[in-house]
């Protein structure tokens, strides 16, 4: 498997921060933007530097910081329409999964940074942007249509001549053309773009030009030469301090090596790398560290009997520990479901025994209820009796009637213990109805209890004292002073 060589790949994060800090992507950036961040009140401000931090966090390799600090940006940056910064960390997102080898999620978030980058109609960004996007289809071995795009970004680089953004297309050029396996066609881009390079002293541009023009020597077989390439690429590491160059100058020795047939170079390098993609959090290539060890070491004469029967004595005791260890996941599992089961046998008794307290509440309530209405009915009998006996009109017939009228008309003793009947059933009704009616009377309040326990109008004049038409008058009042047009549905959503 060959690993493409986009060394300073994603250029528009490089090219359009203009700083000391993009080429080195060095701790020090980091720090200077969170000092900057930590300060930062406002959302913009701090949608700006939460981009930078995710570009330079992924420079060095910290992909979790550069998630967090990207999911934190993107909402802040729509919200603000800042496209450009936007599409900055859309382009850093994009570097994150390219380290990684997900090349799918590099072309996604490629292809996105281009679509929001339009916006801005600045050609400069626009075509870093599509050079980007370019690079993520080679990712993906979809080399005649990033060659197609790369053509296109030449394009409009040449019309606006930009000579930065010229020499960059056309090692991106070259690369896709050698992780095409065109190789033929390798040498015409990359010697302008290594031209380019060293006419402005651009040192990635001369690493990625030498790295590239090495790549397709040993293709051709003319291994010195691009053992000198490769020397002048290695030499400029220590000025770009960045994993992921050394990374790719370990893979490109080993195949150097490899095909010279100097496997115990080849798993120099090789090692070299492995450590370095572990590192990066990317472990595509173990199989083939293990393929260059095993053949390393049977050059070397060093595999033995002993080894095969220590391997077999091993997986005897894994196959054993493998078998423990199943026993009790099978323990634990057995465990777990029993006490689940035994948990949701108590939640359902917990639940029937709630509901039947609730069903006991209400027929209290409605018992309650029924009584105070036979009671209010007896009153009323006697009173019709007084008033036939046709009394005298005197003082204690009168005081006697006032009494009668006041024995309908429950106490304050009789309310608090349907209240917090009431309030069992429907917990904080009372309140939240008293929240949102303020100008309620108590006579209100209670008449609207009794609504909500579907009470008849009966019942209602049994409770309040009074007759079954001055419970509708009441009715009608209160749904008025509540504006409500259905006072039953809007009483049963509080």
């Amino acid at each position: 498997m060959r690993y493409p060589f986009y060394f300073l790949s994603f250029f528009f994060i490089t090219f359009a921060f203009g700083t000391a800090f993009a080429q080195t992507g060095t701790q020090d950036s980091i720090k200077y933007y969170q000092e900057r961040l930590a300060v930062q009140t406002k959302p913009e401000e701090r949608g700006i530097n939460l981009a930078m931090l995710t570009w330079f966090y992924s420079e060095n390799g910290d992909f979790e910081n550069a998630m967090e600090s990207a999911t934190e940006a993107i909402p802040l940056l729509e919200k603000a329409k800042n496209y450009e910064k936007l599409a900055r960390t859309y382009s850093a997102l994009g570097q994150v999964f390219q380290y990684q080898n997900n090349f799918a999620k590099t072309s996604y978030y490629a292809e996105k940074a281009l679509q929001v980058i339009k916006l801005t109609q600045d050609k400069h960004r626009i075509i870093s942007t599509t050079m980007n996007y370019g690079v993520s289809l080679s990712d993906e071995k979809k080399h005649q249509e990033s060659i197609k795009v790369f053509n296109d970004a030449l394009k409009m680089a040449i019309e606006i001549k930009d000579t930065t953004l010229i020499r960059y297309i056309y090692l991106n050029i070259a690369s896709a053309y050698y992780d095409g396996g065109d190789y033929d066609k390798i040498f015409h881009p990359v010697k302008i773009g290594l031209e380019l390079s060293e006419k402005t002293n651009d040192i990635g541009g001369i690493l990625r030009g030498e790295a590239i023009l090495g790549a397709a020597l040993i293709r051709k077989k003319r291994f010195v030469e691009a053992d000198e390439h490769f020397k002048k690429a290695e030499a400029l590491l220590p000025a770009i301090k960045s994993p992921y160059y050394d990374r790719q100058m370990a893979f490109i020795r080993t195949e150097w090596a490899s095909l010279q047939g100097n496997y115990k170079e080849a798993f120099k390098y090789q090692q070299k790398f492995y450590e370095l993609d572990t590192l990066m959090a990317n472990t595509q290539n173990k199989e083939k560290v293990s393929a260059l060890e095993t053949r390393l070491r049977m050059n070397e004469k060093e595999l033995e009997n002993t080894n095969l029967q220590n391997k077999l004595a091993q997986q005897k005791w894994l196959f054993i520990g493998g078998a423990i260890v199943l026993g009790l996941l099978v323990i634990i599992f057995y465990l777990q479901r029993k006490s689940l089961a035994q948990k949701h046998d108590l939640l359902q008794a917990r639940h029937k025994l709630s509901e039947a307290e609730l069903s006991l509440v209400q027929n209290q309530l409605e018992s309650f209820a029924d009584t105070v209405s036979e009671k209010n009915k007896l009153i009323s009998q006697f009173e019709n009796e007084i008033k036939d006996l046709r009394l005298k009109d005197t003082v204690s017939t009168h005081t006697l009637l006032d009494q009668i009228n006041q024995a309908r008309i429950l106490t304050d003793e009789q309310w608090r213990d349907f209240r917090l009947k009431f309030e069992k059933l429907h917990p904080q009704f009372i309140t939240r109805l008293h929240q949102q009616n303020p100008n309620l009377t108590d006579t209100e309040i209670q008449m609207a209890c009794m609504i909500r326990l579907n009470f008849t109008n009966t019942q209602v004049a049994g409770m309040l004292g009074i007759s079954n038409e001055s419970v509708t008058k009441n009715r009608y009042r209160l749904r008025k002073k509540i504006d409500q047009s259905d006072l039953n549905t809007y009483l049963s959503a509080i």
